[in-house]
């Protein structure tokens, strides 16, 4: 699993420089949508950015934007898990806090459910059972009740919590992998 902690550079400069070649009213927008974004950040101490882009009404570019602009005045911290998800932290305390509790969530499923042999789809089967568990994935990845199929960015980020927790996948059969829980 990749997680990495990606911490603001020296990016005031940045940031101002980048602003200064906007204009005046869509640079407002910006800044605008910045405070507003650290305010979440701040209430809830992580988001995603497609929770940001619910809340606000606003585009994928545009919440990247606001987000990286607040790294970079170093006030969050991008954790990067899966290649297509990435968690933004008011801090690193609690950015290692929510990858604790995501680990101990779905190790919590696969034991709860008796399952020996891990697979994404089976431990969001189990989360779906499970309102504590669904609650806090659906805050970071596309989860629904009521769909036929899980997003592949979900079974993207189920992997790489397994990947994390027991390692090295085991090839069953074709091209089907099973994390063996231990």
């Amino acid at each position: 699993m990749t997680v990495e902690f990606l911490v603001g550079r020296d990016v005031a400069e940045t940031s101002r420089r980048a602003l200064r070649r906007m204009g005046r009213r869509r640079a407002q927008k910006v800044a605008e949508r910045t405070d507003v974004a650290a305010r979440l950040v701040a209430e809830r101490g992580c988001v995603s950015t497609s929770t940001l882009m619910r809340e606000l009404g606003i585009n994928h570019s545009e919440a990247f934007y606001a987000l990286r602009l607040l790294q970079w005045q170093g006030r969050v911290v991008e954790v990067v898990v899966a290649e297509r998800v990435a968690i933004w932290c008011r801090d690193r305390a609690s950015a290692e806090e929510l990858l604790k509790r995501l680990k101990e969530t779905v190790h919590r499923l696969a034991v709860a459910n008796g399952i020996r042999y891990a697979t994404p789809k089976k431990i969001l089967q189990a989360a779906l059972n499970d309102r504590d568990a669904y609650e806090l994935l659906r805050a970071f990845i596309p989860l629904s009740r009521h769909a036929a199929r899980f997003h592949p960015v979900a079974l993207a980020f189920i992997r790489d919590i397994l990947h994390q927790l027991y390692g090295e996948p085991l090839k069953f059969s074709n091209n089907k992998y099973v994390y063996i829980v231990a």
